[in-house]
């Protein structure tokens, strides 16, 4: 982990623009890995590429490590990008993005900030368990949760 957080600080920002690839053919991979770097040294001038590319869902498996940054960068405009995300792709039942990714990250700024913006998609009824109930084997948001928790301590 020493390691990780070492590579994360000598990264230099135009590294990891070429990483995330913005604008250009989107590979999953090298954009999952400027996106943890990304939150383990809490770029924050990212902030708006990460949501940008979060929302737009342009490759697979990627979302996850924009969800940790956003989590890991962890104020009020960070919730928001994320519920942006969630309002978009929550209510599309057919899409298995990184819904759950998306709403832990939410919980973990909630704990953080003492809000609850993640309440209304967590509510009996809600958007959360309509998706969740779309699939036979939902994915466990308390699992993302956690991870982000234990990401976030780095």
């Amino acid at each position: 982990m020493q390691a990780l957080r070492q590579d994360s600080r000598r990264i230099s920002d135009e590294e990891l623009v070429f990483l995330l690839q913005p604008g250009r053919m989107p590979n999953w991979r090298s954009r999952l890995v400027a996106a943890y770097l990304i939150g383990i040294d809490r770029r924050t001038r990212f902030r708006e590429t990460v949501g940008h590319l979060l929302l737009s869902s342009e490759v697979c498996f990627s979302g996850q490590a924009y969800c940790f940054a956003l989590a890991a960068f962890g104020d009020h405009h960070d919730a928001e990008m994320l519920t942006a995300y969630l309002d978009r792709y929550l209510p599309r039942l057919d899409l298995r993005y990184d819904q759950h990714w998306a709403l832990g990250a939410l919980q973990y700024i909630d704990l953080r900030l003492g809000t609850s913006h993640a309440d209304r998609y967590l509510a009996p009824d809600g958007m959360w368990e309509r998706w969740a109930g779309a699939v036979s084997h939902p994915p466990a948001v308390d699992n993302c949760r956690d991870l982000i928790v234990n990401l976030c301590a780095l």
